[in-house]
């Protein structure tokens, strides 16, 4: 895999489209309220009195009718936010995945070819996004019901069974892709082929992969948060400082956030591109191992016996 991403460097952009997947939806979300107000000024830091002084007289400012200009405008950015991560999320995946199987021929990639492909299983990986969208929503709506019915007894059930069911259906989905891309099944096909294939012969191997990539992306993504973390230490201590100067702290900010936006989309297509190879060709390697047993097995059936002398039943 790593092979593969460093001699096709083109991967890192679809990789990049494809980490959109992962990113959506899962921004972090606070309580709203934002500076406790029911502490006196006197009782505040010094720079939070100021930053919330500041929130307070700008808010003050803005209109009724404005409001609902900005929340249209904010709901229209919403949708168009996530059209796009949708699709170049999607056609990021499928382009990743081919092109892990094309470079295992010792095909040299190009921008143009991946995007055809990644277009080419467009629509199967959006339908298949769309089935597991569903899926949990039933099973949240189920769990719910069933938590109302028993008294909560059920929901302490769904919290223990909660993570062993986030990893298999994640490794189920991952090799659903798979099959959908590198086989060129349906969907349906693809799901009822992944669950025989990872949870009927495999799931060792799977949980045994997929734990060495969850760790190495963890190791990773805190790598690429660093830079970031310490970009924005003194950003963040001149905003909160006051004394009409936080506006350099915004444009701190701001070309902070240019120096390493570029940074950053290497470093997740790096990544992103890296974890789907892998999983590619741990499931050609699985394929291979099944096939050669498969071929050993008929070559002593055809010889009527088995190692060691004993007789084929």
């Amino acid at each position: 895999a790593w092979k593969t991403v460093w001699k096709n460097k083109v991967l890192w952009i679809f990789g990049f489209f494809a980490s959109l997947l992962a990113s959506n939806g899962s921004g972090n979300g606070g309580d709203g309220n934002g500076v406790n107000w029911r502490y006196t000024p006197e009782e505040l830091p010094r720079y939070f009195n100021n930053f919330g002084d500041g929130l307070e007289q700008f808010f003050s400012q803005i209109s009724e009718g404005q409001w609902i200009a900005f929340g249209l405008g904010m709901v229209v950015l919403g949708m168009v936010a996530f059209l796009v991560t949708m699709f170049f999320g999607h056609l990021g995946k499928g382009a990743v995945i081919r092109g892990a199987v094309l470079a295992n021929d010792d095909e040299k990639l190009k921008f143009g070819q991946l995007f055809s492909q990644g277009l080419h299983y467009f629509w199967k990986l959006l339908g298949l996004s769309a089935l597991v969208f569903a899926a949990i929503l039933a099973a949240v709506i189920a769990g719910i019901i069933i938590s109302v019915v028993t008294l909560g007894i059920g929901a302490l059930v769904l919290v223990c069974l909660l993570l062993p069911i986030i990893i298999g259906v994640t490794l189920w989905v991952i090799q659903a892709s798979i099959f959908i891309v590198v086989e060129d099944e349906d969907i349906f096909a693809a799901i009822g082929h992944a669950w025989n294939f990872v949870f009927e012969q495999h799931l060792g191997n799977y949980l045994l992969m997929g734990l060495i990539l969850f760790v190495g992306q963890i190791i990773a993504g805190l790598i690429i948060a660093l830079p970031a973390l310490i970009m924005g230490i003194p950003t963040a201590l001149v905003l909160f400082s006051g004394n009409g100067i936080a506006s350099i702290g915004i444009v701190m900010a701001i070309i902070a956030f240019f120096i390493y936006l570029p940074i950053y989309i290497v470093a997740e297509g790096l990544v992103t591109s890296f974890v789907w190879s892998a999983w590619v060709y741990f499931y050609q390697d699985l394929t291979d191992s099944d096939a050669f047993a498969e071929e050993e097995l008929e070559q002593l059936a055809l010889e009527g016996g088995m190692p060691g002398g004993g007789e084929m039943v």
